[in-house]
């Protein structure tokens, strides 16, 4: 667990999913989307990080899409407090995000997957707070290109 999660957790989380089935949600997620054990070998923090999500109720799956309860809301004139996330994106939605993105550009290509992801633009993604990025980024990851 990091140490922002922790913190959080002691402070104002309560747990509202018990571990066991949180983990079970994500390994069912996990296998929904086709995950190697490499891969989940590769992403175990971020899978720790899903499973915590789920666990204290800032992450919930409906028919394998996440639903995403903020933690710190954003936005100046509406605030985004729930982000949703579709289920699968195609090859055709990503790239469109991806126009003017480099390939070595890693943190732009984690936002235009967001954006992707989420139908949100990515300039307003980009305001999302530290802790909430935490969790988007570890279902990103599973969406990425290599």
């Amino acid at each position: 667990q990091g140490v922002l999660f922790r913190f959080y957790k002691s402070v104002i989380m309560k747990e509202v999913v018990a571990l066991e089935a949180a983990t079970n949600e994500i390994e069912n997620w996990l296998d929904f989307h086709k995950v190697t054990p490499n891969q989940k070998e590769s992403f175990k923090d971020s899978i720790a990080t899903l499973i915590e999500g789920i666990q204290y109720g800032m992450l919930t799956l409906k028919d394998n899409a996440f639903q995403q309860t903020l933690l710190m809301p954003f936005g100046d004139e509406e605030k985004i407090a729930v982000v949703n996330y579709k289920q699968r994106i195609t090859y055709f939605e990503l790239e469109e995000k991806m126009k003017g993105v480099s390939v070595s550009d890693g943190a732009g290509r984690v936002i235009a997957t967001l954006a992707a992801l989420t139908g949100q633009p990515k300039q307003i993604l980009k305001l999302m707070d530290k802790a909430d990025k935490r969790i988007a980024n570890s279902i990103v990851v599973f969406f990425l290109e290599t």
